[in-house]
């Protein structure tokens, strides 16, 4: 018997049809070239206004380099700064600000010690010249011991390296600032300096005047070294011609400088004595050897201050005294070293 069945072929399923992707490729080729353009914008812009700040720097316009250095040091759109420019900026911003300190300041002294400062911490800036003709017509006619100042004649060798002051006003400073460090007690700078002006200016108009301040010095730093004392030389009769003679013998083993600060102010020198010999305090001669080199000084009768200190290869105490010289006498003293035995 037949039978008739219910029964269906299996139906097929639609094969996948592929999706289309659309224009999301495109979009993000455009979003990152969008994005690559901004920051090279952003760069060149950036890159234009630290060009204009040097502009403005080299002109020595200061107010305007400021203001574009920090637009570009506000500007960073990277943490990476591959030209650091940020760095260079900021390094001509505070130029600039040290500039402008030095220019504006509401003294001259104080305005030419900030220049001062200015040229010793950026000796090669392309500000020192401005600087130079900006300070110039106020320190010019300033006096000189005002410009003097414990900071300023610290750097007493930069400012004429860099003619911060006319050539005229350098000898000047010299004599000033060994003013300055005999007043603070700073007797070795002071004498230093004055030394240093013998050497470059031997026949200069201050020369005299520097002696004096010289010779003061040493006598100054010679009692600050606890030295001896020195007793009065005796006089020992009349001069011909009615002046004051001071003569005095080395009868030491060692080179010896004396100096007189007074009325006529002297630094000498004697050299050692081959033949003589140190005593001790229990062989002191009971007159002057009188072997070694003699030394005639003739100056104006007076107040002194004398210092005699050994300049050879041994430390030997220095020694100092004041000795009142009359007109018309002739003194004589001797100078030998007493060994301390302790």
């Amino acid at each position: 018997m037949a039978s008739v069945s219910n029964f269906r072929p299996p139906t097929q399923s639609p094969s996948p049809q592929p999706r289309k992707s659309g224009n999301w490729g495109k979009w993000l080729l455009l979003g990152a070239a969008g994005v690559i353009g901004y920051f090279w914008l952003m760069g060149a812009l950036r890159q234009r206004t630290f060009d204009e700040g040097m502009q403005a720097y080299e002109a020595a316009d200061c107010t305007t380099a400021i203001a574009k250095f920090d637009q570009v040091i506000g500007n960073q759109t990277t943490s990476s700064d591959p030209e650091d420019m940020s760095a260079r900026a900021q390094a001509r911003k505070a130029e600039c600000q040290a500039f402008q300190t030095a220019k504006g300041g509401k003294s001259v002294t104080a305005q030419f010690a900030f220049a001062t400062q200015f040229v010793q911490k950026y000796p090669n800036s392309e500000l020192v010249t401005p600087l130079k003709q900006a300070i110039a017509p106020n320190v010019t006619k300033t006096l000189t011991k005002k410009l003097a100042t414990p900071t300023t004649c610290q750097r007493l060798d930069l400012i004429d390296k860099q003619e911060l002051l006319p050539a005229s006003k350098i000898p000047e400073m010299y004599l000033a600032c060994g003013q300055v460090f005999s007043t603070s007690r700073k007797l070795p700078q002071a004498i230093a300096l004055y030394e240093k002006f013998f050497d470059q200016y031997p026949d200069h108009a201050l020369t005299t005047q520097v002696k004096q301040a010289y010779a003061k010095a040493i006598v100054q730093d010679a009692k600050a070294q606890g030295g001896g004392r020195i007793a009065p030389p005796g006089a020992v009769g009349r001069t011909p011609d009615g002046s004051t003679v001071v003569s005095i013998r080395n009868d030491s083993s060692e080179a010896i400088r004396i100096v007189f600060s007074g009325p006529t102010p002297r630094v000498e020198e004697l050299p050692p004595c081959k033949e003589c010999r140190d005593f001790t305090a229990g062989s002191l001669p009971k007159s002057c050897p009188n072997k070694g080199e003699l030394g005639n000084y003739t100056i104006q009768p007076g107040e002194y201050e004398v210092m005699v200190k050994s300049i050879g290869s041994r430390k030997v105490r220095p020694f100092t005294g004041s000795w009142a010289l009359d007109n018309g006498n002739a003194y004589s003293h001797c100078f030998y070293i007493v060994r301390d035995l302790t």
